[in-house]
């Protein structure tokens, strides 16, 4: 899968309740590029063959990623995607769009390798997540697909709440020692936003 830069990004998008976070969303544009040796056949005004002429058409598509913060393992999500131009426009709609997940559990974050083509007049776009279904039959979480997501507020660095240097220093030993992954560092303020509860590690 190449790797290209974005030109619309969504980061850290959630609503009340879902059991799915979508971590990340973002537009691509895959430009043409003609070898040199096309270029020199159309200097010299031959026709391209066809094959050629469709690959010098740009493609623009979009990758989404997901994250389980559910204890429960997840084993498909549904979304509606909302393709937007320039002007705000609405260009199309993506229905019910099912990403199967093999069983993954809390933390595990899935969907990124999957390109989704869309037209090239494509902006920008919102996500709604529609259905999370759960490892077992018939365990599922149902969403509105007219209530999109929010941004995650950014959390505040410890550094910046906490300026004295022993105090901080303090804090962070008291927080490895209370916490499950040793290796974790208190690198923020805890927060709290709807029904999350944002950790000091950043979790």
């Amino acid at each position: 899968m190449a790797d290209f830069e974005p030109f619309f990004e969504l980061k850290n998008q959630y609503r009340e309740s879902c059991p799915v976070l979508l971590q990340s969303g973002a537009l691509y544009r895959e430009e043409s590029t003609v070898s040199a040796e096309a270029e020199e056949i159309e200097t010299a005004e031959a026709t391209l063959p066809a094959e050629q002429e469709e690959a010098a058409s740009p493609r623009t598509f979009l990758r989404l990623a997901f994250r389980n913060i559910d204890p429960r393992a997840v084993t498909s999500v549904y979304v509606d995607i909302h393709i937007f131009d320039k002007a705000t426009n609405e260009l199309a709609v993506v229905r019910d769009r099912r990403y199967l997940v093999p069983i993954l559990g809390r933390d595990a974050v899935f969907g990124a390798d999957e390109e989704i083509d869309v037209d090239d007049a494509a902006y920008s776009f919102s996500v709604a997540i529609k259905k999370v279904q759960f490892e077992g039959e018939d365990v599922f979480w149902n969403g509105s697909a007219s209530l999109l997501f929010e941004n995650l507020p950014e959390q505040a660095k410890i550094a910046d709440v906490m300026e004295d240097e022993d105090l901080r220093a303090q804090y962070q030993r008291d927080f490895t020692e209370m916490a499950e992954d040793k290796e974790a560092a208190a690198q923020f303020a805890p927060q709290e936003y709807k029904d999350l509860w944002m950790c000091a590690c950043g979790e």
